[in-house]
């Protein structure tokens, strides 16, 4: 994926406990990794924990962040979902402990559990909607009341978990975002495309017919899959890049932005 200009990883705790982050983590630039700007996230596994019913012991996240720290850009705190007083008692003793993660404001939360992120950080996620960015009727209030709030407190660089859909990453000023899209689109035979201005999803077969193609074919031999991802790679960076000039021109640069 480095090859297609994909530096950035998200990678959860919940699925690679026990074990180093291969080379994305463990091989960093200096030692022929992913290339200078690349970026490693942590992620808790909280909402993979809640929904496949795994375990993920607090301590055991704190001294893998410890262990790995110099390779990590963000770390995510282990999010209780459902209690933000747990949620944020969690972030605190991380705190406790020479980290500083970065916490997360769930849908369902108060609205006073925002202000007072805003007011002591300037890098928290958004979370709670992975599933339902693209039913925009029933999460756009929330983000709307979300960024009303954020505003008044501008500069606050927001993560927003799961958050994919193209209407959303253009209503509001993400600092990042992160999905599954890439590898799952291509497992289920799924191709991405960024064209027109336009981020979607095409059967392989739609795009075989059109491109005349039969690299993304799933045959008996063999499976097309790494080279669907690959194409899903190479439309996501377009897709970034789109997102990042566009809130540029409306005054959102992160590179000169506090």
């Amino acid at each position: 994926m480095v090859g297609v200009g994909l530096r950035n990883r998200l990678v959860s705790f919940a699925f690679k406990r026990g074990s180093p982050f291969r080379w994305w983590v463990s091989e960093r630039p200096e030692t022929g990794g992913p290339p200078d700007g690349s970026s490693v996230f942590l992620d808790s596994g909280a909402f993979s924990a809640l929904t496949q019913n795994i375990t993920i012991d607090l301590d055991t996240y704190i001294k893998c962040i410890h262990t790995y720290k110099k390779h990590l850009d963000v770390y995510a705190s282990l999010d209780v979902i459902g209690d933000a007083k747990a949620s944020q008692a969690n972030t605190d003793y991380m705190e406790s402990c020479g980290l500083w993660p970065l916490p997360t404001f769930h849908r369902g939360s108060k609205w006073t559990d925002l202000h007072y992120m805003c007011e002591r950080y300037d890098h928290f996620a958004l979370g709670g909607v992975a599933s339902e960015t693209t039913r925009r009727e029933s999460i756009q209030p929330w983000l709307d009341g979300c960024l009303s709030i954020i505003k008044g407190y501008w500069p606050r660089r927001i993560h927003g978990f799961g958050i994919q859909a193209q209407w959303a990453l253009e209503r509001y000023p993400f600092y990042s975002s992160d999905s599954s899209s890439v590898v799952m689109a291509a497992s289920f035979g799924g191709v991405n495309r960024f064209q027109n201005g336009k981020y979607f999803c095409t059967h392989w077969k739609e795009y075989a017919a059109e491109k005349v193609t039969s690299s993304i074919v799933d045959t008996v031999e063999q499976s097309a899959y790494i080279e669907r991802e690959r194409l899903n790679a190479i439309a996501l960076v377009a897709f970034e890049k789109h997102l990042t000039e566009l809130w540029r021109v409306r005054g959102v640069d992160w590179d000169t932005l506090s």
